[in-house]
């Protein structure tokens, strides 16, 4: 009978898988193997942590030790055939399949990932499977399952089973598709639960289905189920590393979690396969700046700038919030300078350096600013009470008074000029 504290340990490490705590469920199983290391749920939960921590060649040795309590057990060798898979070690992964279907030759899941490491190496032409007796398979090079031409063996009714599997594997393909399907329309209807039901369903059989997974990771999201969504967008890139738009979701799904540091990971992959990818940039300048790593920010926002994208203007104002926590100013005028410099009809970016001015206590500066502004455009209310406030903090409390009542009459009901005015107004009297 295991101890309450072994059974805690495992408790709180499976809580910690559920919220991506990868670290602290290591401790935890690491705790529990101390007390008990004959437990194989432990070293498969164990090796499961370590993959999702990039520590592959450990997470084998898990599996190994976890063979060394049970090596009659089918599930270990297909979860160390997967790992071998992901490693592309397609020859390794397709011993540990043939171990798996040896022992249990109705093993479905296997069956299917060794025909994915065979499609990887091309070897269609001849499969052999081994159930404990002398059994030689030729299959059709275009459907491992679709069409037996022969089948040679010394064990009665091998073929009926084969033809059992195969009629199985076409069954259940088009189960599989018809789930997908309705998940895809169920999806595009915004019925997102339903949809997940649905490639639930799908993935019964056919659980590296990567189009079925994918989909159900984007219902997640928008579910808002950020961790549920990340832990199956990691599945899709464990099946396909080169899937874009997963790696790109994921980031995503990790920014929102605040897990910037996996997030940036991410958004690296999404850049190395394809730099043009949607606003990619200007995430990766975002998670820059969440991890504080603000000249970074500032070069990939440069970038985006140079090259005109999209989120050219959403860059721009990540990069001068960047350079201000470097204490970059003169960067941040100089650059208002330069665009001023190609438009000086454009008042907005006089009304911007202005506040900027404003932010930094370059008071006399700014109210230039809003001069300019206020010259081209009377009706700015916005510019008459910056103004305000920049001739408030210069205590030149009458002049601050004017602009303020000229932004009221503009625009009577912003409660901020209304409270501006209060204070202003307080000031001159305590003056008399």
């Amino acid at each position: 009978m295991k101890t309450r504290r072994f059974q805690e340990y495992v408790a709180k490490g499976i809580a910690c898988i559920s919220t991506c705590q990868y670290k602290e469920a290591m401790k935890c199983f690491d705790s529990a193997l101390d007390i008990d290391d004959q437990d194989i749920d432990i070293w498969l939960e164990k090796a499961d942590v370590l993959i999702h921590l990039n520590r592959e060649e450990e997470a084998l040795e898990c599996y190994d030790n976890a063979l060394k309590i049970n090596p009659h057990n089918p599930l270990i060798w297909h979860k160390k055939g997967l790992l071998f898979y992901e490693l592309t070690q397609m020859k390794k992964a397709i011993w540990c399949y043939n171990q798996a279907l040896h022992l249990n030759p109705e093993y479905i899941e296997a069956l299917e990932s060794k025909k994915l490491a065979l499609s990887n190496l091309e070897q269609y032409d001849e499969i052999s499977y081994d159930f404990g007796h002398p059994t030689e398979i030729e299959e059709d090079i275009d459907d491992i399952y679709k069409d037996v031409k022969t089948a040679i063996t010394t064990w009665d009714h091998l073929s009926e089973y084969t033809g059992y599997i195969i009629n199985h594997k076409r069954d259940s393909k088009k189960y599989r598709d018809s789930w997908y399907k309705d998940g895809m329309d169920l999806l595009n209807s915004g019925r997102y639960q339903e949809a997940i039901d649905c490639f639930d369903s799908a993935l019964e059989e056919y659980p590296f289905y990567e189009p079925a997974l994918y989909e159900k990771a984007r219902c997640l999201l928008f579910l808002k189920k950020y961790k549920q969504a990340a832990f199956v967008f990691n599945e899709v890139t464990k099946i396909n590393k080169t899937h874009i738009d997963a790696w790109y979701l994921k980031g995503f799904t990790h920014s929102r979690l605040g897990e910037y540091k996996d997030a940036l990971v991410c958004f690296n992959k999404v850049i190395k396969y394809n730099e043009q990818k949607g606003d990619i940039l200007f995430h990766k300048a975002y998670v820059l700046y969440c991890l504080k790593r603000y000249d970074e920010c500032i070069l990939c926002c440069k970038r985006i700038i140079k090259d005109g994208r999209k989120c050219y203007i959403e860059a721009r104002e990540l990069q001068n919030k960047a350079l201000m926590k470097c204490g970059r100013y003169e960067d941040i005028i100089r650059s208002y300078d330069q665009r001023i410099k190609q438009d000086k009809y454009d008042i907005t970016l006089w009304y911007e350096k202005g506040v900027f001015l404003n932010k930094i206590g370059k008071y006399r500066e700014a109210i230039d600013c809003f001069n300019h502004v206020i010259e081209t455009d009377q009706k700015d209310d916005s510019s008459y009470y910056q103004k305000a406030y920049a001739l408030y903090k210069l205590a030149s409390y009458k002049k601050a008074l004017f602009s303020i009542v000229c932004a009221l009459e503009l625009y009577k009901n912003e409660k901020t000029y209304h409270a501006l005015k209060e204070k202003i107004l307080l000031k001159i009297k305590e003056k008399k």
